[in-house]
């Protein structure tokens, strides 16, 4: 850290601290606030406590654990094999709306049998006794398991966004009824942004973490500060287009309401104008007529 000046390492302490609580917040709010509580909103919870745990793994660094940094991340992305699969089911559940609550757990399998194989692989070489490593050259000696892993979670987002973007032609290619024609193309349009941030990121993650792990290239604090900074800002941008999209889906419900029986709200609102005793008067007249 001694290359950076003071402004990159205070940025490189307090950026994941401010991406993690957003995170944090927003993954509370929507787990235990907003309402209704679909399976939509408990994907998206899911997704956003992953987030926070990847803006605070930003806090750690070598200065603050005995662990050789790039072994720890390693030990860490098991948990981020997760994240495509929620990603793929909240997209799923944007294009099908089931109406059931119970995840596709088929999608969680490889994640459990990667922990069950790093937890195997620890204890066989006794990993927690083992503190002085100091580059990935040692690290790739040490065992094979961990520089497959990094690979292994880019061949899954490929694959997962191969799945999301036939879901997105499945949802382009659906008809809709007229009056939701707006609507599902809102959807569409909400779901095409998420997905190319999505590759974005990940595309920025690859050059700037996965390669320089492969290449024996130290990943270096500006490297894990960009990736943060870029991906905050996709959440930020994420966010006030989700919140547009929300209010064009309120108003075009009010709109649809208000068309749907134009009959009856002609009535009340003729209803309010003559009061009780004029409604009394008039009929008292029909009676006696």
């Amino acid at each position: 850290m001694n290359e950076f000046n003071p402004f990159f390492f205070q940025a490189y302490l307090w950026l994941p601290l401010l991406g993690g609580l957003h995170c944090l917040i927003l993954c509370t709010y929507i787990r235990f606030i907003h309402q209704p509580r679909t399976k939509k909103h408990h994907l998206l919870t899911y997704i956003t406590g992953l987030l926070a745990l990847y803006f605070f793994t930003g806090l750690i660094s070598q200065h603050n654990t005995s662990i050789p940094i790039n072994i720890l991340f390693t030990l860490i992305m098991p948990i981020y094999f997760l994240f495509m699969p929620l990603m793929y089911l909240y997209c799923k559940e944007h294009v099908t709306s089931s109406s059931h609550d119970n995840f596709n757990w088929k999608h969680f399998y490889p994640t459990v049998g990667i922990v069950i194989l790093l937890v195997l692989t620890l204890s066989n070489h006794r990993f927690i006794a083992v503190n002085s490593f100091e580059n990935i050259g040692i690290v790739k000696n040490f065992n094979i398991i961990f520089i497959v892993f990094p690979g292994l979670l880019s061949l899954q987002a490929v694959f997962y966004f191969i799945l999301i973007f036939r879901l997105l032609n499945k949802l382009l290619l659906s008809k809709s009824p007229l009056e939701n024609s707006a609507l599902h193309h809102i959807k569409f349009k909400w779901l095409l942004i998420l997905t190319f941030a999505l590759i974005m990121n990940w595309l920025v993650i690859n050059l700037l973490l996965m390669l320089p792990f492969y290449t024996d290239n130290r990943i270096t604090v500006f490297n894990l500060l960009l990736t943060q900074i870029i991906l905050l800002i996709s959440l930020y941008i994420l966010a006030f287009y989700g919140l547009k999209q929300m209010t064009d889906i309120a108003y075009m419900r009010d709109q649809n309401q208000s068309s749907m029986n134009p009959i009856a709200l002609s009535a009340t609102t003729q209803a309010h104008l003559l009061t009780e005793e004029e409604l009394d008067f008039i009929h008292q007249v029909i009676n006696k007529s």
